[in-house]
Formats: C-alpha cells, sequence, structure tokens
C-alpha cells in the first residue's frame, strides 16, 4: 500500500490537517473550560455583492445560477465559533450561542450588538431558541445545562435546568411557550415546564447521542441522532409515533419540520439531506445530494417551498423542498465551515449563517 512518503501527490495538504484537528476538537472540547468574562467588540464589514441600498434596506438583483453570492453584511471577530442561530418572531433580531459560552443578540438591520451579552454557561453555547413571544430566549450547553434568558436585561430568568448527565446538544420551544425539548448526550430528550421550572417528562428511544431537536405547530417532536434515525414523538403522551425514520449512513446533525408538520427534513454526516413526507410511510421521500462534506444544519423557509442547508464545505445552498432540486447559486463568504443556518420569519428574504471562524453572514433570499 502506498504512503504519502513513497507517492508526494497522496501528501495531505495543510488545510486537510487544520479541518481534521478541527472536528477532533469538536468531537472532544476540552475538559476544563471558562466562559469568557468579556464582550468582544464586532464591527460590521460590507463586502462586494449583488445588492444596492435605499431607505428600505437592502434590494437585490437578479441571480443567476452561475453567481457565488457573497453575504451583503458580515459580522465578525465575534472571538470563537457560532455553533446556533435564532431569529426573534418579528425577524427584528438574531440570537447567537458560541463556543466562549456567550449568547449575544444583534440587530438584523443595523448589524450592531444589542441588549447586554448573556453570561452564564460555563461551556459550548450547543443551540439558542428565541421564545413564540420574543421574550426570553432558550439556551442549551455542553455544561449539561439549559437555561432561559430575558431578551431585554440579558439575565437569566430562572434556575437552570439540568437533566442525568452530559451534554446538551439542542433546544426547541413548543408553539404555546409552555415547554423546551432538549437533545442530549445522554440518549434522551427531556421535556420541561417552563412554569414549574422542572423536567415534565423524558423520551427515551434513541441509542445515542440526541443531537437535534424540533417541533411541529401541533406540538409533535422530532429528534435526530448519532444513531442515525429520525424519530417523531407525541409531547402529551411521550410515546414515539411510528418506527423510527432510517435512511442515512451517517449521524444526524440537524432535524427540521415544514411549516405544515407534514415533512421533515434531515442533515447528516454521509453528506444528504432526507425529506420524509410524514403522510407517507417511513421512506425516504426526497435524497438531496450537492455538498461535498458533511450537511450540519439546515431549515425550511416560512412558506415551507424552500430549504436552506450548510455544510463543512463551507457551502450555504438554497434548495427547491418539493423536487429536491437546488436554487440558484451557492451562498459563499463563510469563515470556515457552517455550522448553523436559519431563514427569517415571515417573507423568509434573509438566511443567515454561523461559522467555525467567529462570522454570521446574512443574505437577501430573492430567488424564488
Amino acid at each position: 500500500m502506498l504512503c504519502w512518503r513513497r507517492d508526494p501527490s497522496l501528501r495531505p495538504t495543510v488545510d486537510v490537517i487544520a479541518e481534521k484537528i478541527r472536528r477532533a476538537m469538536y468531537n472532544a472540547a476540552p475538559a476544563s473550560f471558562t466562559a469568557s468574562s468579556h464582550a468582544y467588540a464586532p464591527t460590521v464589514d460590507t463586502v462586494q455583492s449583488r445588492l444596492s441600498f435605499t431607505g428600505d434596506g437592502p434590494r437585490s438583483a437578479p441571480i443567476t445560477d452561475n453567481d457565488n453570492l457573497l453575504p451583503c453584511a458580515t459580522i465578525s471577530r465575534l472571538g470563537d465559533k457560532i455553533l446556533s442561530l435564532s431569529f426573534s418572531p418579528d425577524g427584528t433580531r438574531i440570537a447567537s450561542g458560541s463556543a466562549n459560552g456567550l449568547i449575544c443578540q444583534w440587530d438584523v438591520h443595523s448589524r450592531a450588538q444589542v441588549s447586554p451579552l448573556s453570561r452564564g454557561h460555563q461551556h459550548w453555547v450547543r443551540s439558542v431558541a428565541f421564545s413564540p413571544n420574543g421574550q426570553w430566549i432558550a439556551s442549551a450547553s455542553y455544561d449539561g445545562t439549559v437555561r432561559m434568558w430575558d431578551v431585554h436585561s440579558g439575565e437569566q430568568m430562572a434556575p437552570s435546568l439540568q437533566g442525568r448527565n452530559g451534554r446538551v446538544f439542542s433546544v426547541a420551544i413548543s408553539p404555546n411557550g409552555e415547554e423546551i425539548a432538549s437533545g442530549s448526550a445522554d440518549t434522551t430528550i427531556g421535556l420541561w415546564d417552563v412554569q414549574a421550572g422542572k423536567k415534565a417528562r423524558t423520551l427515551e428511544g434513541h441509542t445515542d447521542k440526541v443531537q437535534s431537536v424540533a417541533v411541529s405547530q401541533s406540538r409533535i417532536f422530532v429528534s435526530g441522532s448519532h444513531d442515525k434515525t429520525v424519530r417523531l414523538w407525541d409531547a402529551t403522551s411521550g410515546v414515539q409515533l411510528r418506527r423510527p425514520l432510517e435512511g442515512h449512513t451517517g449521524m444526524i446533525w440537524s432535524v427540521a419540520f415544514s411549516p405544515d408538520g407534514r415533512k421533515v427534513v434531515s442533515a447528516s454526516q454521509d453528506r444528504y439531506l432526507c425529506i420524509w413526507d410524514l403522510r407517507n410511510s417511513s421512506q425516504v421521500d426526497r435524497r438531496l445530494e450537492g455538498h461535498a462534506d458533511e450537511v450540519t444544519s439546515v431549515a425550511f423557509s416560512p412558506c415551507g417551498r424552500r430549504l436552506v442547508s450548510g455544510s463543512m464545505d463551507s457551502n450555504v445552498f438554497v434548495w427547491d423542498a418539493q423536487s429536491g432540486a437546488r436554487v440558484g447559486a451557492s451562498l459563499r463568504g463563510n469563515a470556515g465551515w457552517v455550522r448553523c443556518v436559519a431563514f427569517s420569519p415571515g417573507d423568509g428574504r434573509q438566511i443567515v449563517s454561523g461559522t467555525e471562524g467567529g462570522c454570521i453572514c446574512i443574505w437577501n433570499e430573492r430567488i424564488h
């Protein structure tokens, strides 16, 4: 068998080695961790793009399939990896959770930081979600806790919610704001009563870490796991609704419901996105191929006709949710591999991504 010493063409590049080190650091995050005690001063870098600014905000020119679009703005120098992003229900703010243990809020139009930083987590903030009324934010951390934060003061609202043990990867808030679901390294999903401040139920069935959770308008929860399965749960009874959805050959990084709750999309280590039509069967309805590396995040547009995905290949792609075809150009300009993506609520005209390099990129999505 040849090795790179015998065949120089097989020698790994510096970029390949660096990427392997970054992934190893992610899979085995530092045992000791102290959250940053100060805020990083963000700057806004307006970069070349097909956008013109008017009094009503950025407006985009037509996009062709040959374009590699750059973001209309990049919020940078946040100090560490951006692990999660969430739009406020009115679309005016973005909350970010990062590897320095901080939760920040950003004004969508000015790109400036608003509200005091939320400090308290002692490890990576792996997931953030705005409440339906926009008054508080839920967060999940590798420190093993779920916390709730006031959006105005940045202060923690109640004692931390802590499960059995291990890291918490993801949070989702029920449409009425009364429950939080969390996915954890202990293979379980916790359902937390917001008012009582305690766990109401534990959902068991996965055989490995639960990386991602999401909830539909009808209070059905979906989870994606390192066991390569997607599962559906009834929030009231805690019962798994059907057999596991199987079709991926790698761990599930991210899951999301369509706005009408009829479809689920999953993003995986195997480089594929799978769309599942919940009305038909447990089989994959569409398999989306195009990313050159693991697909780490996925989201439906508010209208349900588009998907956005982010990958370790540093690309953000937009897809037609019905046909599974790529729409328009790759959204380029991300600093390192993409950790998280989201559509803005309402008209879904903006797409946001968070990256390994600590940047938040914002695009105006005008290709439908």
